[in-house]
């Protein structure tokens, strides 16, 4: 299994947490080859990052030709479908079969408005894997409308079962963003701004607080895109919705 591993804790990186943790572990042998968007700390520069892609790709390679594996997961976001074209590659010079697993939400930035080389290697890419695993169906018909002839399924992220939080923890968390007893309170979890429907979210908050006063809105996450923060925080400001989010 290819892909970003905890910590940090991000989507990519808790589906697997959750799939190497699940009971699928007692019929599948999972081996983890941690990937992720970052660099270790320190190191700067064009030259050593390259360097070190270069290294992880090796280091990819080395191990699917010598680990007999009957698959290679791979998982992938928007930005990332570069390197996973290279994996992809990689893997296939290994003779170890793909299923690719993709995470993004942004067809129009991944391939209606991309440039013709990112196209490129987006098609090449795509016609490498031997199964395609998207989140919707919106993505599902936008792989196939490229005439790829991959089985494209649609498989949601799934929610694993765990004990409730301590009736004090809440009590803390509740009075810490200062949410009235008896408030419904509608919870997002991931980094905020366009992609994620945050601003969306703030158009429908008025209308629905005429009909309820008693809805809240806690948006956990950091900014995807430098100044969303910024603009979304002029919009709650501007519109007098800090009561409710």
């Amino acid at each position: 299994m290819v892909g970003p591993v905890p910590p940090p804790y991000g989507g990519i990186a808790s589906v697997m947490a959750d799939i190497v943790s699940s009971d699928l572990s007692r019929e599948y042998a999972f081996d983890v080859f941690a990937r992720s968007a970052g660099f270790p700390e320190g190191m700067e520069g064009f030259w050593a990052k390259n360097l070190f892609r270069l290294r992880r790709f090796l280091n990819f390679f080395r191990q699917a030709r010598r680990g007999k594996y009957g698959m290679a997961h791979i998982h992938s976001a928007d930005p990332a479908f570069l390197g996973t074209t290279v994996l992809m590659l990689l893997a296939r010079l290994a003779r170890v079969r793909i299923l690719l697993h993709m995470h993004g939400t942004d067809w129009d930035w991944f391939y209606t408005e991309a440039p013709p080389l990112r196209k490129l290697y987006t098609r090449l890419g795509l016609l490498l894997p031997d199964r395609i695993l998207v989140l919707y169906s919106l993505w599902q018909e936008k792989v196939k409308s490229l005439g790829i002839a991959t089985e494209v399924s649609v498989l949601p992220n799934f929610v694993h079962r765990s004990n409730p939080p301590d009736h004090r923890q809440v009590e803390d968390v509740r009075q810490w963003l200062v949410v009235e007893k008896g408030s419904f309170v509608v919870v997002t979890v991931g980094t905020v701004g366009w992609r994620k429907g945050t601003f969306e979210i703030l158009e429908a908050v008025p209308e629905l607080v005429r009909k309820d006063p008693s809805f809240r809105f806690v948006l956990v996450g950091g900014e995807e895109k430098p100044g969303e923060w910024l603009e979304l925080m002029e919009i709650v400001k501007e519109r007098r919705l800090d009561a409710w989010v």
